[in-house]
């Protein structure tokens, strides 16, 4: 399979009556595809091999796909099957089973695709809409694969994705100097909220859900979420249209832990240097990290949350938004504790 001289093994490996891919898992490129792979995604051996493994993936499935590879490369799993959407050359979706495997011990670097036509294709193919449809736009992608993130690593129950939405929200409409933002563009900034965290898909499960302290080492895989986080964002930006759900998203996610006074993490970005939407994220998030129970500690008041945040003023964040958070701590507090269907009766009236 890797050398020309394997060839009972290439026979075998070309006419398996299964799709077969190996792609390398840091540059995304396809190293080898079997006969079958191709009949099923519709292109030729030469136009496939070479090319990233999502190049003709379904918009949506983007940032799903992506978080799978990341998954698997990070060792938090051995294992992954799901639906996966390919374009075909036609413009019809096809929909296959797919799995995803390390290749071996060997190459820690590669991973095994296989594909399965286990899905009736009455039920699977349909027209591809146009480019300038909501199915390519990644409004749907982000909020999928925040869910599909939640659902991979069940750290966090589904309302605790909105409230940080909520949170945003209430602080962007009350800034205290001229806002830079539409209405449209904070109901957009809410929505890439979401993908705030996405790169901790990358973490070792060892780590994310440790119930105790890091230790030094520990945490210093932690911080690489923030630019774990940015490529998945940088990654779905070369497949979906580049407009400013993904572009705040990248600025959320790999700046939400920089820090007013320059200590933050991972440029060290101070003051106005840090984008106003991560300035706001890190009050969010901060706010309802402290509120929530997680592994390694329970849920703080909304009292000692405030005085956090409060003390945290021109170090931590930006003392212009915590002034803010103060004005409207009550209702930071009224949210904090919210049942599920309230608060999407609510994200759905903002």
């Amino acid at each position: 399979m890797h050398t020309a001289s394997d060839t009972f093994e290439q026979q075998v490996f070309m006419h398996a009556p299964v799709g077969i891919a190996v792609i390398h898992s840091d540059s995304g490129e396809i190293l080898h595809v079997n006969n079958e792979y191709c009949t099923m995604t519709g292109r030729t051996q030469k136009e496939t091999e070479g090319a990233n493994w999502m190049f003709c993936t379904y918009p949506d499935d983007v940032l799903d796909d992506f978080c799978c590879v990341l998954h698997i490369r990070s060792g938090a799993s051995t294992k992954i099957t799901k639906e996966k959407r390919f374009v075909l050359p036609d413009g019809t979706v096809t929909t296959v089973r797919m799995t995803i495997v390390p290749l071996d011990t060997e190459h820690p670097d590669q991973l095994l695709i296989v594909l399965i036509q286990d899905i009736p294709a009455t039920e699977t193919r349909e027209k591809l809409r146009p480019q300038n449809d909501t199915v390519t736009e990644p409004y749907d992608a982000a909020f999928n694969s925040m869910m599909f993130l939640t659902q991979l690593r069940d750290r966090k129950a589904a309302s605790s994705i909105i409230r940080p939405r909520l949170y945003v929200y209430m602080l962007l409409k009350h800034l205290p100097f001229r806002n830079p933002y539409s209405i449209r563009e904070i109901h957009t900034i809410c929505s890439s909220a979401m993908l705030y965290d996405i790169g901790k898909v990358g973490i070792p499960d060892r780590i994310l859900l440790k119930s105790g302290k890091l230790t030094e080492s520990e945490f210093k895989v932690m911080k690489t979420h923030t630019t774990l986080g940015a490529r998945v964002i940088d990654e779905a930006r070369r497949y979906t249209a580049k407009n400013n759900v993904l572009m705040f998203a990248r600025e959320i996610t790999e700046s939400h832990h920089e820090r007013w006074d320059g200590t933050g993490y991972p440029e060290g970005l101070s003051g106005a240097e840090i984008p106003l939407t991560a300035r706001v994220m890190a009050i969010a998030d901060v706010y309802d990290a402290l509120r929530s129970v997680r592994p390694y500690k329970s849920a703080f008041s909304h009292e000692d949350a405030v005085r956090i945040i409060t003390d945290g003023a021109g170090s931590q964040f930006d003392p212009s938004l915590v002034r803010v958070f103060m004005s409207f701590e009550k209702d930071f507090a009224s949210i904090s504790v919210m049942e599920k269907e309230s608060l999407e009766k609510k994200l759905h009236n903002i």
